[in-house]
């Protein structure tokens, strides 16, 4: 059982790594500048309850403020305008 579990582990770990490698389709920083409706998760379409607006996040490129709101729960922080592109 131990066998199974470690090995269940390597391989997420390798399919999470394998999706951070590529940069090649990364959104350059102008482009996601606004707010930005989350229809899907993971494949799975998001539907928000009823008289509730989908959940969204948002980004201000111009100070850096990274912001959100999933119905009951807000976000809100910052990401470095300089980093690397693919990377917040």
């Amino acid at each position: 059982m131990r066998k199974v579990f470690v090995s269940l582990c390597m391989a997420s770990t390798l399919i999470g790594l394998s999706s951070c490698a590529s940069t090649q389709n990364a959104a350059n920083l102008s482009s996601i500048s606004g707010e930005w409706n989350i229809i899907e998760v993971n494949g799975t379409a998001v539907v928000p309850a009823p008289g509730q607006e989908f959940p969204y996040i948002g980004f201000d490129t111009k100070t850096g403020n990274v912001f959100g709101n999933s119905g009951c729960n807000r976000m809100m922080g910052s990401f470095n305008v300089n980093a690397k592109p693919g990377t917040i």
